[in-house]
């Protein structure tokens, strides 16, 4: 592969090369396959105005609808540690090279840790930080992951370890260049520009060498499981907005759900299942929506957690970011990006936040939420399986009157 080291970035039509090594959600747009989501969204609409069919009976989330034949409703005998070992050791067998994305948070940590125990070496992992930013900014980066280097090392001693400095793509980005503005449909509505992940593969070039070996991928912890509970049956879906960040890069490997070991998300769904249904107590079905906006009970009952994190670091930074991403604010605000606007870089992130209304809000507002969040893309369901019975359903067959109804 030619890469251009002179160049910021990254050639478009190289880096829509990288997205064919794997197989992993994406977006379907009239029987044409999209890894980013304002792509499809620009074509989507196009095709819809040139054909009058309404954008949403033209963009479809898939996101592995082929594990409908699987049974959901079957729950895996062993353990969720025993399950997560074994995925450790088939993506091992499966990968020549495994690049991991650590956050100190309780996902990536759990992969992290699953390939510790399987006694299994993990080929580089990357981190990111912004250390100009502030503390606040770098919770688990700073407060997680960087005190705790010496211990990824000695779990991983043949491991490269990459560092990325976000903070850079912010400080040198000439927003009204052409090479920039071809960039902002690589962009993650919703998430950060200084940790954007595509912005990784324009800090750090030698992040694409590994794309010449077919046998490699870009591994991270996510998803967390959703559950909901209709008609007396429990289901499990997955909302493309919880995994919109991590689509963004290619070569993915989600360690929790995949198409070629579900057990591991199966089991998982089970586990917030048999949990959620002693808290029901007897309330109507649609009282099941309200656990999913507990994070912290999510991550105990899944089993999910740091142990390097003693001070509860993650769960300070939800308790963080959740009324920064809502609180309402004179120019577009992303969580994570929050004391960016009272730094050095507040002037480039105005023009950041001016360049990207233009260019994308501006024009395909339809398809992004309204109000404060705004700069958030309508999220968009996958298929549901059921957990009951084998059997699975779309959103508008479960709910005919439309979800947000429930």
């Amino acid at each position: 592969m030619a890469i251009e080291n002179t160049k910021k970035y990254i050639n478009a039509a190289i880096w829509q090369s990288l997205f064919a090594s794997t197989e992993r959600p994406y977006y379907d747009v009239a029987g044409k396959v999209y890894y980013n989501k304002l792509e499809a969204i620009v074509e989507t609409d196009k095709l819809s105005k040139q054909t009058g069919i309404g954008p949403w009976f033209i963009l479809r989330f898939n996101c592995f609808n082929n594990l409908s034949t699987v049974d959901f409703s079957s729950e895996p005998s062993l353990s969720y540690q025993e399950l997560c070992v074994q995925r450790a050791q088939q993506l091992r067998d499966k990968y020549k090279y495994i690049r991991l994305w650590y956050s100190g948070g309780v996902d990536s940590h759990t992969a992290l840790r699953s390939f510790y125990e399987a006694n299994l070496p993990i080929d580089e992992i990357v981190t990111v930080r912004q250390d100009d930013i502030g503390k606040y900014h770098n919770f688990e980066s700073t407060q997680v992951v960087k005190p705790n280097l010496a211990k990824i090392r000695a779990w991983f001693p043949t491991a490269k370890i990459t560092e990325l400095d976000y903070t850079i793509d912010l400080n040198n980005n000439d927003f009204d260049s052409d090479r920039f503005q071809s960039k902002l449909l690589r962009m993650v509505p919703g998430w950060h520009l200084i940790r954007n992940p595509s912005s990784a593969f324009d800090l750090d070039h030698t992040l694409l060498r590994e794309f010449d070996n077919c046998s490699h991928c870009e591994l991270v912890g996510e998803p967390k499981p959703r559950v909901i509970k209709k008609d007396n049956k429990w289901y499990t879906y997955i909302l493309d907005s919880t995994i919109e960040g991590v689509l963004a890069l290619p070569g993915l490997e989600l360690f929790h759900l995949s198409r070629d070991f579900p057990q591991l998300y199966i089991k998982q769904c089970h586990l917030l299942k048999h949990a959620y249904e002693k808290l029901m107590q007897g309330q109507p079905d649609y009282y099941s929506k309200t656990f999913d906006k507990n994070y912290e009970q999510k991550n105990i009952i899944l089993q999910r957690h740091n142990e390097w994190d003693t001070q509860n670091i993650s769960q300070r930074h939800n308790k963080w970011a959740k009324p920064v991403a809502d609180k309402d604010q004179p120019v577009m605000i992303f969580a994570h990006d929050y004391f960016a606007v009272s730094s050095e870089f507040e002037t480039q992130y105005k023009k950041f936040s001016a360049v990207f209304k233009k260019n994308i809000y501006d024009v395909y507002q339809n398809y992004f939420d309204a109000g404060q969040n705004w700069k958030h893309t309508k999220g968009m369901f996958s298929i549901f399986w059921c957990l009951d019975e084998h059997k699975s359903l779309t959103v508008d067959q479960l709910w005919p009157n439309g979800f947000g109804n429930y």
